[in-house]
C-alpha cells in the first residue's frame, strides 16, 4: 500500500495507484458475476445479465432479458420480439452464438477475420466503473477503456492523497481530463472516474462490496452533466475460486448433442448448388457438435448408429413431435411455428413428387448428357408422368389436408401411435403416385439413351448404367 505520498504533478507514466487499479481488475480471472443494468436507474426497466469467466480465459455473457422475459427488442420501437436468452461464449476457436432451448448455434471464426459481428452484443462486467460511461463493458474495449477514449492518449499525469483516497489526473493530448479516486483500502478500485472537456462532463459513481475476499463494485451509476444516465447493480459475485470451470465449450451454453454449427465467416459451408452438386456429400461435411467436439455431420450418424454418440433431449422430443417446442416460445411464436410446419408437411404430402421427379429427371439428363433431342423427350415423360400423378393428389386432396392437420395435432399432445397410423393412410393415398414414378416414369427414361450414351456414364461413374425397360407399362411410350 502506498502511503505518506507527496503531491506528484507532471508524471511521465501512470501513477502506481491507477497500475495497481488495473492489476486489480486483471487478477479477476474466473468466477460467474449476476448483473443488470437500469436506464435512467430505474429499476422496472432493468435489462439483467451474467458472466461467466473461466481460468483460461472464456467468456461466456448471457443476456436474460427484462421484468417481462424480452431479450431482443426492436430497434425502431423498442417493444419486444423475442424471449430466447441470448447466450455466447467467447473461446479459441472464435466466438459463439446460441439461443437457449433452440436447436442451432453459429459460429464466427477468428481466423482470418479478427472480429466478429457478435462483439457488439458482447459485454463484461469486469470492466465496470474504469471508465465514465458504459462503453467499458463492451467486450472489444475492457480494460482499456482506463487508458482514455479510444485513438486518445494521456500527455501528463499527476497524482495527489488524502487519507488513503488517490486521485490521479490524466491530461489528454487532445485537451480533455480524466480523474480517478482510487481506494487503496478497498482493493485498489475506483470509487469514481471523471471525464472533463469544454463541452460536457462524465462521471461513475460505485459503491464498493468485498466478494469472497475479493473488492469488486455492487452499484456503478453513470452521469452525463450531472444526469443520470444508468445504473449497473450487481446482483451477485464470485472470483477465482478453485472449482471454477476450467475452459469452456459449447456445452456450456446448452448446445446439445447433434446440433450443426453453422459457421457464419467460411464460404465453403454456404450452400451453392453450382459447387455442391453432391448434397450427401455437402451434409455430410456440415460441422456438428457430439458434446465434446465438433466432427462433420456423416461421423456424428456413424458414432449414432454404433451406439457411441447419441442425440440429445431436446432433439429426441423434436424428432418424436415433429417439432422444438420452448417455453420462451410466445403465443404468436407458437401460432407461427404451428402454421410453418403445417405449410411445410402439406407441401411435403402434396407436391413431393414433382420436385423429386423433377431432380430426377436433371441428374438423368446430366448423367447420359442427352442431347436436345433427347432431353425434350424427357421433360415430355416427366410432363405426363406429373399430370396423371397431380390427378390422382386432386382427387383426395381434402382428405390429405384433414390427415396432415390430424397427424401434427397428435404428435403435439403426444398421441405418437395415432399420429403414425394418421400419416400411413396419407401414404397407402399417395401410394399409386410412388407407382407412377417406378413403373412409368423411370422405365420410360431409362429407353431414351443410346448404348454408348449408358457406356459412357458407366465409365464416368464407375457404376453399371440401368438398361431400358421392356415392362408392358414402357413398351409403347416415347
Amino acid at each position: 500500500m502506498l502511503v505518506g505520498m507527496a503531491p506528484a504533478v507532471g508524471l511521465a507514466e501512470p501513477p502506481a495507484p491507477l497500475k495497481a487499479f488495473e492489476e486489480a481488475r486483471k487478477s479477476l480471472v474466473s468466477g460467474r458475476v449476476e448483473w443488470a443494468v437500469l436506464p435512467a436507474g430505474d429499476p422496472e426497466r432493468a435489462l439483467s445479465f451474467v458472466n461467466r469467466y473461466a481460468a483460461n480465459g472464456d467468456l461466456i455473457h448471457e443476456v436474460r432479458g427484462d421484468k417481462d422475459g424480452w431479450t431482443v427488442f426492436n430497434t425502431v420501437t423498442g417493444e419486444g420480439v423475442h424471449r430466447f436468452p441470448q447466450l455466447y461464449l467467447v473461446n479459441s476457436a472464435g466466438v459463439w452464438h446460441h439461443q437457449e432451448t433452440g436447436l442451432g448455434c453459429a459460429l464466427w471464426r477468428r481466423e482470418p477475420q479478427g472480429s466478429s459481428p457478435y462483439d457488439g452484443e458482447i459485454r463484461d462486467v469486469r470492466a465496470i466503473g474504469v471508465y465514465p460511461t458504459s462503453s467499458s463493458l463492451e467486450y472489444v474495449r475492457g480494460l482499456g477503456s482506463m487508458w482514455g477514449p479510444p485513438g486518445e492518449s494521456v500527455a501528463a499525469w499527476s497524482e495527489t492523497e488524502d487519507a488513503g483516497l488517490y486521485i490521479v489526473e490524466g491530461r489528454l493530448a487532445s485537451g480533455p481530463k480524466m480523474t480517478w479516486y482510487i481506494d487503496a483500502e478497498r482493493g485498489w478500485n475506483a470509487e469514481r472516474v471523471e471525464y472533463d472537456t469544454d463541452y460536457g462532463h462524465w462521471e461513475a459513481i460505485s459503491s464498493l462490496r468485498e466478494y469472497g475476499g475479493v473488492w469488486f463494485p455492487e452499484e456503478t451509476s453513470y452521469y452525463q452533466d450531472g444526469k443520470l444516465t444508468e445504473t449497473i447493480v450487481v446482483r451477485s459475485a464470485s472470483f477465482n475460486r478453485p472449482d471454477d470451470p476450467r475452459r469452456f465449450t459449447p456445452a456450456d451454453l446448452g448446445v446439445e448433442p447433434g446440433t450443426q454449427i453453422a459457421v457464419q465467416n467460411d464460404p465453403s459451408y454456404i450452400y451453392d448448388p453450382a459447387v455442391h452438386k453432391d448434397i450427401k456429400k455437402y451434409v455430410d461435411a456440415l460441422p456438428t457438435w457430439n458434446g465434446e467436439e465438433t466432427v462433420a455431420f456423416g461421423k456424428w450418424i456413424e458414432d449414432v448408429r454404433a451406439g457411441r454418440r447419441d442425440w440429445g433431449p431436446r432433439f429426441k422430443r423434436a424428432m418424436e413431435r415433429g417439432f422444438n417446442e420452448s417455453p420462451y416460445e410466445t403465443p404468436e411464436q407458437v401460432a407461427e411455428r404451428k402454421l410453418a410446419l403445417r405449410e411445410m408437411r402439406l407441401r411435403y404430402v402434396l407436391r413431393r413428387h414433382v420436385e423429386m421427379w423433377e431432380r430426377y429427371v436433371r441428374q438423368f439428363i446430366d448423367r447420359y448428357r442427352l442431347d436436345d433431342e433427347q432431353q425434350q423427350k424427357a421433360w415430355a415423360v416427366f410432363l405426363e408422368c406429373r399430370r396423371r400423378a397431380d390427378a390422382i393428389i386432386d382427387r383426395h386432396r381434402d382428405r390429405l389436408t384433414e390427415l396432415v392437420s390430424e397427424s401434427l395435432a397428435a404428435r403435439e399432445a403426444g398421441e405418437r401411435e395415432k399420429a403414425e397410423k394418421l400419416a400411413r393412410e396419407a401414404e397407402e393415398l399417395r401410394a399409386p403416385v410412388d407407382r407412377i414414378f417406378e413403373e412409368e416414369l423411370k422405365p420410360r427414361l431409362d429407353r431414351i439413351p443410346t448404348r454408348e450414351q449408358r457406356r459412357q456414364a458407366e465409365a464416368d461413374t464407375g457404376a453399371p448404367a440401368a438398361e431400358p425397360s421392356t415392362s408392358p407399362s414402357a413398351s409403347n411410350k416415347p
